[in-house]
């Protein structure tokens, strides 16, 4: 944990299990509403960034995949078979490894990508790194009727993005913004 660097190694450990534990409660409380006998329930999840704590400082590849596996332990989707999207017969699969988890959209965060990266090279890492882990970065999504649009909000406070005329890195989701802003 990096948040608080000036904790010696004891509290710093400390911290790590109560913040963990404090976490994987509440998401068994919410995956525990998604399974409800009201017929309600958790149909997707939208997670709004900092899924790591310093992610976008971790530059050890071992490090990074280490954070990233804990984030799932932590948080584990419920499968689809609670939802109102399951398409699937729940006779259909003898084993609930086969039901897909529930739809999500995963939104970087400032501690996942970084503000003002020093180098457009360094931003352009960061950001390949969490879409291999979580997916992409911005996009739109169609579930059970609704539209749900998200954007990386941290490429918007980069230069680049401001002085590109559509290409660079940021290129394809600034033509998406503007063709989304139009209709």
């Amino acid at each position: 944990m990096k948040s608080y660097p000036g904790r010696n190694w004891a509290l710093r450990w400390l911290g790590v299990r109560i913040s963990d534990a404090y976490a994987r409660k509440a998401w068994t409380v919410v995956t525990r509403l998604s399974r409800g006998k009201s017929g309600g329930g958790v149909d997707a999840v939208v997670w709004l960034g900092d899924l790591l704590d310093s992610g976008v400082d971790t530059v050890d590849q071992r490090e990074y995949a280490s954070l990233v596996h804990r984030f799932h332990l932590l948080f584990p989707l419920p499968r689809a078979s609670t939802s109102s999207f399951s398409s699937l017969s729940s006779r259909a699969a003898s084993s609930s490894a086969l039901v897909p988890p529930i739809p999500s959209i995963i939104v970087p965060g400032n501690h996942d990508l970084g503000l003002h990266r020093s180098s457009t090279l360094l931003a352009a890492y960061g950001r390949e790194r969490f879409r291999d882990a979580f997916g992409p970065t911005w996009g739109l999504r169609e579930w059970n009727g609704w539209e749900v649009a998200w954007i990386d909000s941290m490429a918007l406070l980069e230069d680049e993005f401001w002085d590109t005329d559509g290409g660079g890195q940021y290129g394809d989701m600034k033509r998406w913004l503007e063709e989304l802003g139009r209709g």
